[in-house]
């Protein structure tokens, strides 16, 4: 289990580090171009993976962890140069268009347990891997002929060290990965819970998980067109963040609520924090873009790009943190009171946005 929570935990941890690089330097590498390739390294490492159920042992460990790393830097680098499309092709409509995205996300993540469970079924393990690396490769090269060509000229001014000293983009970053930590505290522990607890059958539990990625998928798109529309990013950052922390004491619920767990109650906490995960990430693009603009830097795809980075690093961080944490949390404390920490992370971010809002709101008369 150790070693699988390792080659599982490893893929966001590298994208930590990769996206906001990828961000930096995209005006170099060109969008189109990073688009394709890190279509084709993600597709070329889940080739390769597919061929280590041959190796046993440690060799077999070792080299899950490199092609995890690969597929990490690939998709990562894909990601990067999407998001960055979106929001340079889209200034007036930033959360909209990324609210599409992740709808289209929230759809992929509801049809890949099942579609991978029956290719797994009928393929086996080696099989699945190298079905779908090989449709990430013929993608890769559909995409040179389809997708224009964009590429960014050198940026002037702006970079990693400009955003990181401003207080503001700490607050939304961390608000960020709170939201996205939530929901990956779930992969390890939701099932696990679920069956030990309701004696749910796999295709029941598939359907729990079914809750939250629904509401997600729609909330994305539902947050997104409201933000563009009427602003207010950080007031709806922060009623996410109200949502989740509700949510994750009672989805357990926790033991100091001294509540019994009741299936229905789990249930409609996972139905309702899936609004809360998209409220809490999706206008985190649009502000960012606006705490950076504030301090001095240039509203230009340099600084797009780089909020990009940011954007995909803080959903990787947010997943590592929100699994492996949440991992050691269940086996030491139990799963109600595993969310119930999990949870005061967004408690945490909701206080950092209401003391940004009363400073500034002071400042500001003053």
């Amino acid at each position: 289990r150790v070693h699988g929570g390792i080659v599982i935990s490893i893929f966001a941890f590298t994208s930590v580090f990769s996206s906001p690089l990828y961000g930096k330097y995209l005006d170099f590498l060109g969008m189109k171009q990073s688009y394709i390739f890190g279509l084709f390294l993600c597709g070329f490492s889940n080739v390769a993976f597919s061929f280590l159920n041959y190796i046993n042992g440690l060799v077999f460990f070792i080299l899950s962890i490199e092609s995890r790393i690969f597929q990490s830097l690939g998709i990562s680098l894909y990601f990067t140069a999407s998001y960055s499309a979106v929001i340079s092709e889209c200034p007036d409509n930033v959360n909209l268009a990324i609210g599409m995205l992740e709808f289209f996300v929230g759809i992929g993540a509801m049809i890949g347990p099942p579609l991978g469970g029956a290719l797994y079924e009928t393929l086996g393990f080696s099989g699945t891997f190298l079905v779908c690396g090989l449709g990430l490769i013929a993608i890769s090269v559909l995409a040179i002929f389809i997708v224009p060509a964009n590429r960014v000229g050198p940026s002037k001014s702006g970079n990693l060290k400009d955003a990181i000293k401003l207080p503001a983009v700490h607050i939304t970053v961390f608000t960020s990965i709170s939201a996205v930590s939530v929901m990956g505290v779930l992969i390890p522990t939701l099932s696990l819970f679920l069956r030990e607890t309701f004696y749910l059958s796999p295709f029941e539990i598939g359907l729990m998980f079914l809750a939250q990625n629904i509401t997600y998928g729609f909330g994305s798109f539902i947050v997104g067109r409201f933000c563009d529309k009427k602003g207010y990013t950080k007031q709806v950052m922060l009623g996410s963040m109200i949502i989740l922390f509700i949510g994750y004491q009672f989805m357990g619920p926790a033991s100091w609520l001294n509540i019994s767990s009741s299936l229905v109650l789990t249930g409609v906490c996972l139905f309702i924090t899936g609004f809360g995960i998209a409220g809490g990430f999706i206008p985190m693009a649009q502000d960012l873009i606006g705490e950076c603009v504030r301090g001095g830097m240039p509203d230009d795809i340099s600084t797009y790009s780089l909020v990009s980075g940011i954007f995909v690093a803080a959903f990787s961080l947010g997943e590592f943190v929100g699994s492996f944490l949440g991992g050691m949390l269940d086996d030491y404390m139990g799963f109600p009171d595993a969310l119930s920490v999990i949870g005061f992370f967004p408690l945490v971010a909701a206080i950092m946005i209401v003391s940004l809002l009363v400073y500034r709101d002071r400042t500001e008369k003053i």
